[in-house]
């Protein structure tokens, strides 16, 4: 059956057929050779049930006869190509097959087609109104010109700070750093990355830095004329430059609210040190690698900031976070009351130097709900930051998770949603989706949101790591595992994916490879941190109750951020009717 239908509604094979011919031989399909092959084998895929067929990589060899080395960070055709068949389908059913009985739709964020019967000539899904994006605005990555790519930390970061001050305004859609990022020096046309990004407004520009001078030039472009609304020139030393991306971000606020209503008032941030200024960007620039050696040089960024500038709110906070991932995210790499109290320390001296500082906010309420256990103060937290922010995407990713914590799915599928929208090639937003959606049990829709977040970025392990976990809902164990061993392989050997590998492999009934990888994690353990989560849920896969909450005891002491999903983590589900597990639970504090 088609992925996404309504078994009540789902056409037949030999209907759908007869549809998928219509559309091709339409008017609107007849020079589009390249939408034609594609909408063909997408829809034959969905109905021989082969939706999990359905990745960038795949659909690049066998419809655009792409070669095996093909790489979807270099080429984008298939994201691409996908973009020009949603259009020609919404183009086709306005006319001429707006009374066409069957609707067949390729929703964005997935390769999977929707197909489905007609509702009173009903517009296909992802058929969205153009005032759905009024105000919304994609800042392109400021391309260095200065010829030296030891520089672009410093272009990158004005890039960070103007979307920075723009995602204030809560009357506008501003898309994500993560993103944009993907269209660094693109020579792809402004229509056609506002159309895949799904904005009105795209700004771009160029940084120019001579030793302590600095030229900035920004020109804002209207995506559906490609027409330039204006263009700027900034000219500044080293301590001015501060100030150019609040003049950026309040000249398009300017522009694009016009219309929309009173443009929120900016909170100008005081004078920083110029010097704090560059490390604060280095900082960030290392953190973006989410690996343990760039947290740590961006830590030691961080506070070489603050030695600088003691006032400098982001440069606090963005230690926090690299205390907070270094303890307390899906690596663990530290005990946690090793870092986690020193990361709350600085998350919350840098709310008391600048209370709308965002990411403060969204990290005291990460570190307050895994470490501290305290849902009340974590929502109320993430909500003030969504009040500061509301195009935060990283607080509502971590709002999700919130609400997941305590069982309700459906929020928690709202939230990572509404991260996706404002950070649409994110893989940390698309992943958290289809985590969500996985453990509301919607499982295909899991799988085909996998399958697009693994085409926007093949190396992301979190993602081999999330498949693994719906095949072995899908009770397809043999695909478990090797997505687990991808997992493995491309993380490095850390913890969180050779526990869910130990735990797959326990589940299906290979109780000897189960024990192997716990030896792996002995050894692991030998140089550093192991979570006793981890081996907590390989004892949970293997029966062996008393041994799974003799580790869970342990994290309990530990204040293991696990803990704070006990609740919902599958792994655990054939141990709730035990009375350790729900005085546990009560234990945690886990709120219902």
């Amino acid at each position: 059956m088609p992925t996404g239908t309504d078994s009540s509604a789902t056409p037949a094979p030999a209907e759908i057929r007869g549809q998928l011919e219509r559309i091709t031989a339409s008017e609107v399909f007849r020079r589009a050779e390249r939408q034609c092959r594609f909408l063909r084998y997408v829809v034959e895929q969905a109905l021989s049930g082969k939706t999990d067929r359905l990745k960038g990589y795949t659909i690049a060899l066998e419809v655009f006869d792409r070669t095996p080395d093909f790489d979807p960070n270099i080429d984008s055709i298939v994201r691409v190509e996908a973009g020009r068949l949603r259009s020609k389908l919404r183009d086709y059913y306005r006319q001429p097959g707006a009374a066409d009985p069957i609707l067949i739709d390729l929703p964005r964020g997935t390769y999977a087609p929707v197909i489905r019967r007609a509702a009173g000539g009903a517009p296909p899904a992802d058929d969205v109104p153009r005032e759905a994006v009024r105000g919304s605005v994609a800042v392109l990555p400021f391309r260095n010109l200065g010829g030296d790519p030891a520089q672009d930390w410093f272009s990158d970061g004005l890039t960070d700070a103007v979307i920075t001050g723009l995602a204030r305004n809560a009357h506008l859609k501003v898309i994500s750093l993560t993103s944009v990022m993907r269209f660094r020096n693109t020579q792809r046309p402004i229509p056609e990355i506002a159309e895949e990004l799904a904005v009105n407004h795209v700004l771009e520009g160029t940084v120019l830095r001579d030793g302590d001078r600095v030229r900035v030039s920004a020109q804002l472009i209207e995506a559906r004329t490609d027409h330039h609304v204006w263009a700027e020139i900034f000219e500044r030393d080293m301590p001015g430059v501060i100030g150019v991306q609040r003049d950026l971000a309040d000249m398009i606020s300017t522009h694009l609210v016009r219309e929309l209503g009173p443009k929120d008032a900016a909170n100008q941030a005081a004078g920083v040190n110029p010097d704090a200024w560059e490390l604060y960007l280095l900082g960030r620039g290392y953190r973006r690698r989410m690996t343990r050696e760039g947290l740590e040089k961006a830590t030691e960024c961080f506070r070489k900031a603050i030695d600088l500038d003691m006032k400098f709110a982001a440069a606090w906070a963005g230690a926090a976070s690299c205390f907070c991932a270094l303890g307390s995210y899906g690596f663990e790499l530290e005990k946690p009351e090793r870092l986690i109290p020193t990361g709350l320390e600085y998350s919350r001296r840098a709310m008391e130097i600048d209370p709308a500082q965002v990411e403060s906010i969204v990290f005291t309420g990460i570190m307050t709900l895994k470490y501290e256990w305290d849902w009340p103060e974590a929502e109320r937290l993430f909500r003030l930051a969504l009040a500061a922010s509301p195009n935060d995407a990283r607080s509502h990713v971590q709002f999700s998770l919130y609400f997941e914590s305590i069982g309700d799915h459906e929020r928690a599928i709202a939230e990572a949603e509404q991260a996706r929208q404002i950070d649409p090639l994110s893989t940390e937003a698309n992943q958290t989706l289809a985590w969500q959606l996985h453990q509301a049990g919607r499982e295909q829709e899991a799988l085909a949101r996998l399958n697009w977040t693994l085409d926007l970025n093949p190396g992301f392990w979190g993602a081999y790591w999330a498949l693994g976990h719906v095949y072995v809902a899908l009770d397809r164990g043999a695909e478990a595992i090797a997505e687990f061993q991808k997992a493995v392989d491309t993380m490095g050997g850390y913890a969180t994916p050779l526990q869910g590998l130990g735990w797959a492999k326990a589940v299906t009934g290979d109780r000897a490879g189960a024990a192997a990888t716990i030896k792996k994690l002995d050894e692991l353990a030998k140089k550093g941190y192991v979570s006793p989560c981890s081996y907590a849920a390989i004892y949970a896969g293997l029966g062996d109750a008393d041994r799974c909450f003799e580790y869970l005891e342990r994290a309990f002491e530990l204040r293991s951020r696990s803990l704070a999903w006990l609740k919902v983590s599958r792994e655990y589900a054939g141990l709730r009717s035990d009375p350790r597990f729900g005085d546990l639970v009560r234990r945690i504090g886990i709120p219902g």
